[in-house]
């Protein structure tokens, strides 16, 4: 029993808010009846409910933002970059995992949308580069999609020497979230 009401605080602090399908107290408490007859896939289900509610109301970041060598695997699974210098004949990829996007449910499926602007920015902080909306990302899926990896590749060829800052804004369509990364590179 103390188990149980221990896993429905820790539970409850870290998924305060309210829900967008279920609110997520609810969705708890529905898990903890579950989880104490011993019926493991419902409990796993209300938690999933739980976690959506939280995760559209969280703000949007960007998680294990990631110089890669090659395009992913999937999420988590990729190999990380020995270092961020570059020269003009090879590109580079920068692997990002995305938390807190809106999830909307429609017609069975449950979907979200995602663009990206970039820019390059020199040493004395002007930008010298960039583009809107140079990438898309739309998922529209039966399922609850919140491990979706994106990465980007860069192709910095007309870049003189020197150290420069990318950085990376991402837009949610659904809603009026962002989140910003700025990231080091060198050009040979």
């Amino acid at each position: 029993m103390y188990r149980l009401v221990l896993f429905s605080a820790v539970l409850y602090l870290a998924m305060g808010g309210s829900a967008w399908a279920i609110e997520p107290v609810n969705a708890i408490k529905q898990a903890n009846y579950h989880f104490a007859r011993g019926e493991y896939t419902e409990t796993i289900k209300d938690l999933r409910d739980a976690l959506v509610g939280v995760w559209n109301q969280a703000p949007l970041v960007l998680d294990n933002v990631t110089w890669i060598k090659e395009a992913p695997e999937g999420y988590g699974m990729y190999t990380p970059r020995e270092n961020n210098v570059l020269n003009d004949a090879e590109p580079i990829l920068l692997y990002m995992e995305p938390i807190g996007y809106t999830i909307k449910k429609s017609d069975g499926y449950y979907s979200f949308s995602l663009y990206a602007d970039f820019s390059i920015i020199d040493s004395r902080g002007k930008i010298i580069g960039g583009m809107e909306n140079f990438a898309q990302w739309q998922v529209k899926s039966r399922s609850v999609q919140t491990e979706y990896p994106i990465f980007c590749t860069f192709n910095f060829r007309q870049l003189a020497a020197g150290e420069y800052k990318l950085r990376v804004k991402l837009y949610d369509e659904f809603s009026k979230k962002t989140a910003t990364t700025t990231q080091t590179l060198v050009q040979e």
